[in-house]
């Protein structure tokens, strides 16, 4: 029922698209100027649904964490996460313990922040959300998908005469409290129905189902992931948004008029017509098989390779010990070591950053909670004489020394010395 008419039996309910809007091109009661309009629209809602169709497919399905980006985050791990001229020489911190503590002061390695950042955060719950989007992206789809069959069903109902009749002609004055009924379809009207709707509508609707799951599927970003969600359903919804802006006045009213398509009930040899409740739920029935079905394939296919893969991405970056840095020994080339800080330790100044702060006169009593009333830029623990931060010094003196004057701070094994 809709609008008032009501169709017994099943039926396709007409919407305000361009594919069905397609029932009324050619008609008499439409002039040629709006049937060419129409077709028009059409052509454009198909090219622009493949062309956001295409771009999809061949720039955003890229693994988010290929293997050349894995060795990449491991070479950051070897080269550059430990290397004393990266650490933070005020607080005695490796960059690998700033960065994967999500540091908001880094001036560098902000990418491999951002990662550790979304890392943490899919590892926590975004493969249970990534489950949730693909699974009303399959809804949306799969309900694409059966309207088509029902368009099919309620295309193939008719019966076929030489033209296209309606029941009314719109042009009539006491047509607009009446509901236009189409009795027949004409060959040449079937064969367009499947070339511009039927066939296109199918191929965006079965694409962008596998496409979409995929794209969602590898978006590693939480705030992306439902972002992307509605954007994949924004491509579906470009058939109704053609029609309202540009469709012509009269098919618009057309299908207002036609309203709903009756579907014949499928008929089994030997007991007769299927009743239309019981199809009902078949249908139903299969539409949430075919749901879980997908989200069982997404699973196992895809979010549980992609989970694997982040939590290696945050075991290179991350795992194992944070809180050291070194250098290279120019005269040994041995590599020398020392411990460093963890995020637990309590905040630090170097005597630098202490002077720096003490010019810049920090009013630092209004930012309750953050630091004690009491502070003052004379009560800031100084740092520079504790063991570690001695040898952190040290440690930055021989990656700046030449060979000769590492040589020159070799402890001396001879006798004579």
């Amino acid at each position: 029922m809709r609008a008032g008419i009501v169709t017994p039996g099943p039926c396709y309910e007409l919407q305000h698209s361009v594919w069905d809007a397609c029932l009324c091109i050619g008609l008499p009661a439409l002039s040629k100027w709006d049937s060419f309009i129409a077709t028009l629209l059409v052509l454009l809602n198909i090219a622009t649904q493949m062309g956001f169709v295409a771009v999809v497919q061949m720039h955003m399905l890229e693994d988010v964490l290929k293997p050349d980006q894995l060795n990449q985050l491991l070479r950051f791990r070897a080269d550059v996460a430990h290397d004393v001229k990266y650490a933070d020489l005020g607080g005695g911190r490796s960059l690998a313990r700033r960065v994967c503590s999500q540091d908001d002061s880094l001036q560098l390695a902000n990418a491999q922040t951002g990662l550790v950042t979304d890392l943490y955060n899919y590892s926590t719950i975004g493969p249970v959300l990534a489950l949730l989007a693909i699974g009303c992206w399959l809804m949306t789809t799969l309900r694409e998908m059966f309207d088509i069959i029902s368009f099919i069903g309620a295309v193939q109902t008719y019966p076929v005469g030489e033209t296209t009749q309606l029941s009314t002609e719109v042009g009539e004055e006491d047509a607009v409290e009446k509901a236009a009924t189409i009795s027949e379809i004409s060959h040449s009207r079937k064969d367009m129905l499947f070339a511009l709707v039927i066939v296109p509508r199918f191929v965006v609707a079965a694409v962008l189902m596998v496409t979409g799951t995929r794209y969602l599927a590898n978006t590693l970003s939480l705030s992306d992931l439902i972002l992307n969600a509605v954007a994949l359903a924004f491509i579906f919804d470009l058939d109704e948004l053609i029609e309202s802006a540009f469709m012509p006045r009269l098919a618009r009213f057309l299908l207002d008029k036609l309203s709903t398509l009756p579907i014949s009930q499928p008929r089994i040899p030997g007991l007769g017509h299927v009743n239309a409740g019981l199809l009902d739920r078949a249908r139903n029935f299969i539409k949430l098989a075919l749901l879980l079905v997908g989200l069982l394939l997404s699973w196992y296919l895809l979010l549980q390779p992609l989970q694997s893969t982040t939590q290696l991405a945050l075991n290179i970056l991350c795992s194992g010990r944070q809180d050291f840095i070194y250098a290279v020994n120019a005269a040994t080339g041995i590599i020398e070591a020392v411990p460093t800080f963890s995020e637990e330790a309590p905040l630090t100044f170097s005597t630098e950053q202490r002077s720096v702060l003490e010019l810049a006169k920090l009013d630092l009593y209004h930012m309750e909670g953050l630091y004690p009333e009491a502070m003052s830029m004379g009560q800031i623990r100084d740092f520079d004489d504790t063991p570690v931060l001695q040898k952190i010094q040290q440690v930055l003196l021989l990656e700046r020394s030449d060979v000769a004057a590492a040589a020159d701070n070799l402890p001396c094994t001879d006798c004579l010395c």
